[in-house]
């Protein structure tokens, strides 16, 4: 029959738990260099920075319209 020790259940344990934690910091700092690279090219392209434009201007529009109809 096996016998299974205190030595070798932790040794175990904490290789799984090492090998979790490995994964954990592998997934996260790629997640962190991918949320980078789409940052650089947002700041990048032209197009973005338009559309930001667009939207603050239609954003002060409605609040314009809004405060137009209070006062009506």
């Amino acid at each position: 029959m096996i016998q299974i020790t205190t030595t070798i259940l932790l040794s175990t344990i904490g290789g799984l738990f090492s090998a979790c934690l490995a994964l954990i910091v592998y997934i996260y700092n790629k997640q962190s260099d991918r949320i980078s690279k789409i940052e650089d090219t947002q700041v990048k392209c032209p197009v973005n920075k338009i559309y930001t434009l667009i939207e603050k201007d239609q954003t002060d529009i409605d609040w314009i319209k809004r405060e137009l109809k209070k006062k009506n």
